[in-house]
């Protein structure tokens, strides 16, 4: 594999990775998130060139600013500028080589900069284990997303 790069990319950069690995059920348009084209929402993507025009998506994660939901404890939820992650998504073949882990700390890091001071996401019970390892904490009872499966909201102060 040629040298991996994270980047800044588009909601629809996205889509493909988002289907395969998140939402096979549902057709490419239907795995927009609802923030998708907001300005305040940017989307980041590790990859690699096929050519030097030609930017293979191999995970990608989506950030919006969204308040908490109450169900975050005080004084946690006290936090002035809160942001959500969205479609955390890498590739089946290369997961456990670091891209997910790589993702999430240039997401914080571009948040910090933003002076976002939070950050929440509903994570699926698949990946309880992982973003514990990054200091996430779960609130909250376990609920379902149908077709999708169990999840838990979880938070981290930046």
């Amino acid at each position: 594999m040629s040298e991996v790069e994270i980047r800044l990319v588009s909601a629809t950069e996205c889509l493909p990775l988002r289907q395969r690995v998140l939402k096979p059920h549902l057709n490419l348009d239907q795995c927009r998130n609802p923030g998708d084209l907001r300005q305040d929402t940017f989307h980041l993507a590790v990859g690699t060139h096929r050519t030097p025009a030609d930017f293979q998506v191999l995970g990608c994660a989506s950030f919006e600013m969204e308040i908490a939901p109450a169900i975050i404890p005080l004084p946690i939820r006290a936090a002035k500028r809160w942001a959500r992650l969205r479609g955390l998504a890498v590739a089946p073949e290369l997961r456990r080589r670091g891209q997910g882990r790589q993702l999430m700390r240039e997401g914080e890091k571009h948040l910090k900069g933003l002076g976002v001071e939070a950050l929440w996401f509903n994570a699926r019970e698949a990946a309880f284990e992982f973003y514990q390892s990054l200091g996430y904490e779960f609130c909250g009872e376990t609920f379902v997303i149908a077709e999708i499966g169990p999840h838990k909201v979880m938070y981290k102060l930046l």
